[in-house]
């Protein structure tokens, strides 16, 4: 699960987002954004969802798993 959510931080990095901006994008609280990069709370649909559009990717461009 660890190795996953490098992925998630991997690409908030490549975007330019801290966490705060990334969780102000998604309306969820950073806390939360942390918990999920950190592997201590597994990541929602809702919240995959909400990451991809902040993230600026596109399920064409890559799929969950290779996010999340």
């Amino acid at each position: 699960m660890k190795d996953k959510m490098k992925k998630l931080k991997y690409q908030r990095i490549r975007a330019g987002l801290t966490q705060a901006e990334l969780a102000l994008l998604m309306g969820v609280s950073r806390t939360t954004v942390v918990m999920v990069e950190t592997g201590k709370q597994s990541a929602s649909p809702r919240f995959r969802k909400k990451a991809l559009w902040a993230l600026r990717v596109t399920f064409s461009d890559l799929t969950l798993d290779d996010i999340f």
